[in-house]
C-alpha cells in the first residue's frame, strides 16, 4: 500500500471517527419534560377531546334558541288512471307532479329551558377544563418524581465509583505494605475480592440509571430512545421546619385552587341548573311557526283560440219567415304546459300561527326526573365531600411524610459524618498494621451504605417537600 493510500485510509477513520463523536447526547430540561410528557400523554389526549366534545354541546345549546327551518321537495309519477291535481279529474294519462314545502318555527316561550341548558354546559366545560388540568398536574408530579431518581441514580453510582476509586488506592498502598515487609500478602487478595464486589455494586448502580432513564423516557412516551441526558439543576435542600405544618391552613389553601376541588364544585352547581331545568316541564310552551307551499304539474297546460266555430242553435220566425240563429265559439287547442315557476306562483299558499302545549298529565315522568335531578344534587354534593376529605387526608400524610423524611435525612447525615471519622481512623490503623482486613472492610462498607442512604433520604425529602409545595400553589420547580 501506498504511502498516499494510507494517509487516505487514515484520514477517512479520523473523519467517522469526529463524526461519531460530535453527536451530541440529547439535554433535556425538566420543564420541557413536563411539557413533553403532558403533550404526549394518552389520557390527556383523551380529555381534550372530551374539553371539545363539551365545547361543541355548549355551542348546540346556544344554538337551540335560534328558529328551525326545513324544505321539502317532492316528485311524483303516476302512470294509467290519474287524477288532475289541479282539476281533480280523471285523467287517463301518465303525469307526474311535484310539490315544495318550506316552514320554519322558534320557541317563544319553555320557561326559560334554553338559558339553563346553556349555563349548566358552562359550567360542565369550565369542570371538564379542571379534569384536564388535575390530570397535567398529576403527570407533572410524576416527572419531578422520575427526574429525581435519575438523579438519586446518578449520584448513587458516583459514591460508588468513588468506593472503588478508595479501593484501587488502598490496593496500591497495600502493595507497597506487603513489598516492605509490613503487611502479609493474602492482605491483597482480600482488596481484591472487595473490588471485584464493588464493581458488581457499580454494575447495578448503572442498571438503576438505565431503569430511572426508562421511567423518565416511558412518561414521556419516548420508549424507543433512552440515550439522553437531563439537565442537572442546583437542588437546594429545603428549609428545615422546625415546628408542626399547619395542615388547615394548608388544606383552606389548597381547596381554593386544587383542580379536583373546582371540578366537584362545578358539577354540584351543574346539578343545581339540572333541577331548574326539571321544574320548566310543569310550565307551557309557547312555539310560533310559519310554512310556505306550492305545486307543479305536467297536466297543467296553456290553451289558445285557434279560430271560431258556426254552431246552430235554431230559428226565428220574423214576419212568418224563419231565421237560422247561430252562434260562434272558439276553437280552444291546448298551447304547452304552464311554465314551472309560473305554476309555482300560480299555486304558492302561505300561513303563520302560533301554538301552546300546556303540560296536563304526563304519566308522572316530569315529576320523576325532577326527583331524579335532586338525587343527583345530593350525590355530587357527597362526592365532593369525599374528594374534599381525600385532600384533607392527603395533605396531612404529605405533611407527616416530609416531617418524617427530614428527621430522617437529618439522622443518616449525623450517622455519615461520624462513620467518616471513624473510618479515618480504622484505615489509619489498617495501614499501620494494627487492624484485621475484616474491620477495615466492616467500617468501609458501613460508610458506603451511609453515603447511598443518604443519597436515598435526601432525594426523598426534596420530592416530599415538592408535595407539599404542590398543596401550597407552589411552581414545581427547583
Amino acid at each position: 500500500m501506498t504511502y498516499q493510500k494510507k494517509y487516505i485510509v487514515l484520514f477517512f477513520f479520523l473523519f467517522i471517527q469526529q463524526a461519531i463523536f460530535s453527536q451530541k447526547t440529547a439535554t433535556i430540561k425538566l420543564s420541557e419534560a413536563i411539557s413533553l410528557a403532558q403533550e404526549n400523554n394518552l389520557e390527556v389526549l383523551q380529555n381534550k377531546n372530551q374539553l371539545l366534545k363539551q365545547k361543541l354541546q355548549l355551542a348546540q345549546s346556544q344554538n337551540e334558541s335560534l328558529p328551525t327551518v326545513n324544505a321539502t321537495i317532492s316528485e311524483f309519477f303516476n302512470f294509467g288512471r290519474s287524477i288532475d291535481p289541479f282539476t281533480n279529474t280523471f285523467l287517463e294519462k301518465n303525469i307526474n307532479y311535484n310539490n315544495i314545502d318550506l316552514n320554519a318555527s322558534v320557541v317563544l316561550y319553555n320557561g326559560g329551558a334554553l338559558k339553563k341548558v346553556v349555563s349548566q354546559n358552562q359550567l360542565l366545560l369550565k369542570a371538564s377544563e379542571q379534569d384536564l388540568e388535575a390530570i397535567k398536574q398529576n403527570i407533572a408530579l410524576q416527572v419531578v418524581s422520575a427526574y429525581l431518581s435519575i438523579l438519586k441514580a446518578q449520584d448513587q453510582l458516583s459514591v460508588t465509583k468513588q468506593q472503588t476509586n478508595i479501593t484501587d488506592i488502598q490496593l496500591d498502598k497495600t502493595n507497597k505494605l506487603i513489598k516492605a515487609g509490613a503487611m502479609p500478602e493474602s492482605e491483597i487478595l482480600n482488596l481484591q475480592a472487595q473490588k471485584a464486589t464493588e464493581q458488581t455494586d457499580i454494575v447495578t448502580a448503572e442498571n438503576n440509571l438505565q431503569l430511572a432513564k426508562l421511567t423518565f423516557a416511558q412518561l414521556l412516551n419516548r420508549t424507543e430512545n433512552t440515550d439522553f441526558e437531563i439537565e442537572r439543576m442546583e437542588i437546594i435542600l429545603p428549609q428545615k421546619i422546625d415546628n408542626q405544618l399547619n395542615t388547615a391552613k394548608i388544606t383552606a389553601d389548597a381547596t381554593a385552587h386544587q383542580p379536583e376541588i373546582l371540578a366537584a364544585e362545578y358539577r354540584t352547581q351543574s346539578a343545581e341548573k339540572e333541577i331548574e331545568i326539571a321544574k320548566t316541564n310543569f310550565l307551557p310552551t309557547l312555539t310560533a311557526s310559519a310554512n310556505w307551499g306550492a305545486n307543479q304539474s305536467n297536466a297543467q297546460k296553456n290553451y289558445k283560440i285557434t279560430g271560431l266555430e258556426q254552431n246552430k242553435i235554431g230559428y226565428v220566425d220574423i214576419n212568418n219567415n224563419q231565421y237560422i240563429v247561430n252562434s260562434q265559439e272558439p276553437i280552444i287547442a291546448e298551447n304547452g304546459t304552464v311554465g314551472y315557476f309560473e305554476q309555482l306562483k300560480n299555486t304558492n299558499n302561505y300561513g303563520f300561527g302560533v301554538q301552546a302545549n300546556i303540560p296536563i298529565f304526563s304519566k308522572f315522568s316530569n315529576k320523576n326526573r325532577l326527583a331524579q335531578s335532586k338525587l343527583q344534587k345530593e350525590n355530587t354534593i357527597l362526592q365532593a365531600q369525599q374528594i374534599k376529605l381525600q385532600l384533607r387526608q392527603n395533605i396531612e400524610q404529605a405533611c407527616t411524610n416530609l416531617m418524617i423524611a427530614q428527621k430522617t435525612y437529618e439522622g443518616i447525615l449525623t450517622q455519615q459524618n461520624t462513620l467518616e471519622q471513624a473510618f479515618t481512623a480504622t484505615q489509619n490503623r489498617y495501614n499501620a498494621g494494627a487492624l484485621d482486613f475484616g474491620s477495615y472492610q466492616f467500617q468501609k462498607q458501613n460508610l458506603e451504605k451511609s453515603k447511598l442512604n443518604l443519597i436515598q433520604s435526601k432525594y426523598e425529602y426534596i420530592f416530599r417537600s415538592k408535595i407539599v409545595d404542590f398543596y401550597q400553589n407552589k411552581p414545581l420547580d427547583f
